[in-house]
């Protein structure tokens, strides 16, 4: 959101709904907004075009690494169910042989 933008709908949708007293301003300023949106918690950053979520953070890397170190000592560990007659594991879900989930309980 930017400060304009909230500018705009206080001055034309809050304001006009809110039956504030005939000697209260008729619309905020744009320093106005910026303040009520910096005390709302609301903080400026630079917008860059690209997708930027974090998952090459050294943190995430490392919880990834552990987390996968972990999955592959339980599927060593832990074995799924026999077939059944049909040929399909006991614990399966759908009716198409393409997209069958197997669900593992630990």
């Amino acid at each position: 959101i930017t400060v304009s933008a909230f500018c705009r709908w206080i001055n034309n949708t809050l304001i006009p709904k809110s039956n504030m007293p005939a000697n209260y301003p008729k619309e905020i300023s744009r320093v106005t907004a910026w303040r009520w949106m910096h005390s709302l918690g609301f903080c400026y950053v630079k917008y860059t075009k690209g997708y930027v979520d974090g998952h090459e953070r050294e943190d995430v890397v490392k919880d990834r690494r552990l987390f996968l170190e972990k999955m592959k000592i339980l599927e060593s560990t832990h074995l799924p169910p026999p077939p059944c007659s049909d040929g399909v594991h006991p614990y399966t879900i759908g009716t198409n042989n393409a997209s069958r989930h197997l669900v593992t309980i630990y």
